[in-house]
């Protein structure tokens, strides 16, 4: 769980981002309060197949906005509890995937969400429909949490 891709929002269509550009803005995701992250997918509808590095946070942070440098603060930096680097893709004609796999990053969060920032390694552009998704594949701890569809 969640059991569906969470599409990253604030990228505007086409917009040519610099390597090391913030990616969308500061996310948030619904997730159980504790559990084990396994797992995560990566979807560029794209097909970019650049390094992307999400940053997950336990609580809401600064960041910068899209298409601009990423950077933290040092407070900010220390809520930072894992990093998700996306670097081998498969392509097909019109989009390309990276999935990442036995993980073990375990967490326990106040709230049922997490925050994560996004920054890409060199010079996508993003164009609609072809939006980046992101899925995290989480053991939970509770057999009762319920995603947002």
């Amino acid at each position: 769980c969640p059991n569906f891709p969470f599409q990253l929002t604030g990228i505007p269509t086409a917009d040519a981002l610099d390597a090391a550009d913030t990616l969308g803005g500061l996310q948030r995701i619904k997730v159980p309060k504790s559990g084990i992250i396994h797992g995560a997918k990566w979807w560029d509808g794209s097909s970019n197949t650049t390094e992307i590095i999400v940053h997950l946070f336990k609580h809401k942070v600064v960041l910068a906005a899209n298409d601009a440098a990423w950077a933290l603060s040092d407070k900010d930096a220390l809520e930072e509890f894992a990093e998700l680097d996306f670097s081998t893709f498969r392509t097909a004609t019109n989009n390309s995937r990276s999935f990442l796999s036995n993980l073990g990053i375990p967490y326990e969060l106040d709230k049922e969400e997490l925050w994560f920032g996004t920054h890409v390694v060199s010079t996508p552009t993003y164009t609609t429909p072809g939006m980046p998704f992101i899925q995290l594949d989480i053991l939970s701890d509770y057999a009762d949490f319920k995603a947002e569809s």
